[in-house]
């Protein structure tokens, strides 16, 4: 979590359902539902209104802040004041300790495992010892090559930043990502913000920059290791495409008020 960024709180969003339903501290038509179903809707909130609500910041209207603020309680079993009072973002710490407060109990940290996977080995161990130092034991580093990468459904949730376009074969880093998934996974791809067609980046004052820094740097990863050079600016209908055939089948994609270099890829394959 930081100041400005908004995507975590969007990103964690069903998580806090999850908890609060294992809780059982949602109201009863919502416990009586799997948790599957509840996840989805709270998933739905958090990638439509709630991010949507985030974005327009103080240019909500009454009636769209309280519409957030009911949903938002209805999914974390948080009180409407509480929400009201957070302005709307509440990370995980704040979430811990007021979801269970009544009770004078703090809701443990989300059990989570973490993989980081980095094809070069300096960076590993670099990694290795950063986590370490902060005592960090629920997170391994693996070296591995991401266009051979092996196992089917392994994680709830996959990122990949600024790296789909480097890669030597993006096609299928893609098809393993969307392999290693498991059923109901999201994967979240942060890539240049950009249009396919040069003609659609004529407007973009960091066009120049892009295609510089994809040319100097870029295509050429990709392009050294024999691949096929997609580079930084391969664009929002290219990615599109590409997810698509690699089996993601729902995609939202959404820019951040304090990101202009960035787009980011919401995937879920059904």
């Amino acid at each position: 979590f930081a100041e400005g960024n908004d995507m975590p709180l969007i990103l964690i969003f069903p998580s806090y359902a999850a908890t609060a339903w294992y809780h059982k501290r949602l109201a009863p038509d919502l416990q009586a539902k799997p948790l599957r179903q509840v996840l989805t809707e709270a998933e739905n909130f958090a990638s439509g209104e709630y991010t949507s609500a985030l974005l327009k910041a103080d240019r909500l209207t009454a009636a769209e802040r309280q519409s957030v603020i009911d949903n938002f309680s209805k999914y974390s079993g948080l009180s409407k004041t509480f929400i009201e009072q957070s302005n709307l973002r509440v990370e995980l710490d704040a979430f811990m300790k007021e979801l269970m407060r009544d009770k004078r109990t703090i809701v443990g940290r989300l059990d989570s495992r973490f993989t980081g996977f980095d094809l070069c080995a300096d960076t590993v161990l670099l990694a290795e010892i950063e986590a370490a130092e902060r005592g960090l034991d629920n997170i391994r580093f693996v070296q591995a090559d991401a266009t051979q990468l092996e196992g089917e459904g392994l994680f709830d949730l996959i990122f990949t930043f600024d790296a789909i376009h480097d890669q030597a074969h993006p096609a299928t880093v893609l098809a393993h990502i969307r392999r290693l998934l498991r059923p109901g996974g999201t994967y979240v791809m942060q890539e240049i913000r950009a249009a396919s067609d040069v003609a659609g980046n004529l407007d973009n004052p960091l066009a120049p920059f892009i295609y510089t820094v994809s040319c100097m740097h870029c295509m050429s990863v990709s392009l050294g290791q024999g691949g096929v050079g997609l580079g930084a600016a391969w664009g929002e209908e290219l990615a599109l495409a590409m997810l698509a055939d690699a089996g993601f089948f729902r995609v939202e994609v959404h820019q951040l008020a304090h990101d202009q270099m960035n787009s980011y890829f919401v995937c879920r394959p059904d």
